[in-house]
């Protein structure tokens, strides 16, 4: 059986979903990975919400997979939209610099202020694509975490 994850990014229109996303693609598609990536532009305006689904195996994919084992937030209010579709043991990454919540799944990242300290909170996509990228470098040492 291939070993699989599915990542669902969500933020707002302004906030480089589309770029996060295709780095992310590129990044694991250059490390040998195969990549399906759906982008979902549901809003233009900016400020609005967008999402982006990626799916990466290790064997050749014909489809996404609907329900993502990670939920990345780079708006800390978009989660709602997509918590009931998470698989039951994922993890859901928010964009916060509290902890508000004792579920274990569920981190809180204050990605705008590693952002802004680095740089400029415009990088908050670049800094999250960097997290996950090492998540998954993580999961890709430790099979435990893949979603089988």
């Amino acid at each position: 059986m291939a070993k699989d994850i599915t990542i669902q990014i969500s933020g707002t229109a302004d906030q480089g979903i589309q770029i996060f996303g295709d780095l992310l693609a590129k990044a694991r598609h250059n490390a040998g990975f195969f990549v399906f990536s759906v982008n979902d532009f549901e809003s233009q305006i900016r400020g609005g919400h967008n999402s982006h689904l990626l799916k990466i195996s290790g064997q050749p994919l014909s489809a996404p997979c609907p329900v993502p084992y990670m939920l990345v937030n780079i708006n800390e209010n978009h989660y709602k939209y997509y918590v009931n579709r998470i698989h039951r043991n994922g993890i859901i990454i928010i964009n916060n610099e509290t902890d508000e919540t004792d579920m274990s799944n569920i981190w809180n990242i204050p990605l705008d202020r590693i952002a802004k300290d680095s740089g400029g909170q415009i990088a908050s996509n670049t800094v999250t694509t960097g997290l996950i990228l090492a998540i998954l470098g993580a999961i890709a040492a430790d099979c435990r975490f893949f979603p089988l």
